[in-house]
């Protein structure tokens, strides 16, 4: 292990997040709020990603898990990242919504919360958007510039705004 990895996994550690021993870290990664994050074994982080929670909001990651350039996870409630998915650059999963009622200010409306499920073997494209509330069953194939408004079946391909079935894997 490369010096300047320990050291960013010495700091990581220090401040509430728990790693798995062969977690690797390729470049800068952001953690922030309540830093309720676990992340498994073997995980590969690229630069740019951020991390945050909120409240009493928890982030879960298993074995193997892969993050490309500036993904972006938000975990107000909860969100579980299964063994062995990968998620494209530039992707974002949020497990929260403002409100939507009529005649309050959107900085005053309350938050939409709903926990993200995402399964193992889930292969996510580029620039997704993955919204509250939905699950995603395992190995599922998520299309490039998606968002993914409802649950997932397993091994399926879902592509589009809103993603719709695609096909089933073969």
């Amino acid at each position: 292990m490369k010096v300047t990895n320990w050291l960013r996994l010495q700091w990581y550690r220090r401040h509430f997040v728990e790693i798995g021993p062969n977690t690797r870290f390729l470049g800068r990664l952001q953690v922030e709020g309540t830093k309720n994050i676990y992340v498994g074994d073997r995980c590969k982080i690229k630069p740019n990603v951020e991390l945050a929670t909120h409240g009493a909001g928890k982030l879960v990651m298993g074995d193997d898990v892969i993050l490309n350039e500036y993904v972006l996870i938000s975990a107000n409630e909860l969100i579980e990242i299964g063994n062995g998915t990968g998620l494209g650059e530039y992707t974002a999963v949020l497990d929260a919504n403002h409100g939507t009622k009529k005649g309050i200010h959107f900085r005053k409306q309350p938050l939409d919360i709903a926990p993200i499920i995402i399964g193992e073997n889930v292969w996510i494209g580029r620039n997704v958007i993955i919204l509250k509330g939905v699950t995603i069953g395992d190995g599922a194939i998520i299309g490039a510039y998606s968002v993914v408004t409802r649950d997932v079946p397993a091994d399926t391909v879902v592509a589009g705004n809103p993603a719709k079935v695609i096909r089933e894997r073969v």
